[in-house]
C-alpha cells in the first residue's frame, strides 16, 4: 500500500448528508448495510458534537479471516492509522464515545463508537466486527510510550516505563503478529 496523497473532496456518501470530507486517495467499498461509499480512503467528517475518521485496512488472508484466525492475533500494522481491537479478552473498560471511528477493510465499512483500554498501551478503538486486533505503528509512535525497533524480520516494542518488550513476528502472509509466550 503506498503513503496517501493528500486533498480535499466531498465524496459521494458524505455529500447526502452535507458533511465537509478530507480525502486522501481514491477507493470504493460497501457499509453494512451494503451502501456503496466511493472516492474516499481516510476521511475526517466534521458533524455537530462528532468527528468520524474513515480510512482503509487490507490485513490477512480471506482464508484467514473466514477461519477467525485474525481474531485472536494482535497485529502491529506500519499502514494503518488507527488502533482497533475485536476482541474484548485483551482490553478493559469498554466504553461508548462521542468520536466515532468508520474503517474499511477488505471492501467492508465497520464503525465504532467505542474505546476500550489495552494494558501497557492505552486506549483503542473497539468493535467485535473488525477482524483483527491492531496496534497502528503511527498510533504507537505518538503516543510515545513504547521505543520501536525493526531487526530480522521482527518489530521489537519497549515498553519505556515497565521495560517489557512484546516482538511482532512477520508471519507467512507477510502480517507482524505478537508472539505469546506459551
Amino acid at each position: 500500500m503506498q503513503p496517501p496523497r493528500q486533498n480535499t473532496q466531498t465524496s459521494n456518501a458524505q455529500a447526502k448528508d452535507q458533511t465537509q470530507t478530507t480525502q486522501t486517495s481514491d477507493s470504493t467499498a460497501q457499509d453494512d448495510q451494503g451502501s456503496t461509499v466511493s472516492g474516499v480512503n481516510q476521511v475526517q467528517v466534521e458533524e455537530p458534537d462528532e468527528r468520524v475518521l474513515v480510512t482503509f485496512v487490507s490485513h490477512g488472508t480471506k482464508e484467514e479471516e473466514d477461519n477467525g484466525n485474525l481474531k485472536k492475533e494482535i497485529l502491529l500494522d506500519n499502514q494503518s492509522t488507527a488502533d482497533m481491537f475485536c476482541n474484548p479478552n485483551y482490553l478493559t473498560n469498554i466504553v461508548k464515545v462521542k468520536e466515532t471511528l468508520k474503517v474499511i477493510i477488505q471492501g467492508r465499512m465497520y464503525t465504532s463508537n467505542h474505546n476500550g483500554y489495552l494494558a501497557g498501551y492505552g486506549p483503542v478503538w473497539f468493535n467485535k466486527n473488525f477482524p483483527t486486533n491492531i496496534i497502528s505503528l503511527s498510533q504507537a509512535e505518538r503516543k510515545g510510550k513504547h521505543k520501536i525497533t525493526y531487526k530480522n524480520s521482527e518489530f521489537h516494542m519497549k515498553n519505556k516505563l515497565t521495560r517489557k518488550i512484546n516482538t511482532f513476528k512477520c508471519n507467512e502472509s507477510g502480517l507482524h503478529v505478537l508472539k505469546r509466550n506459551n
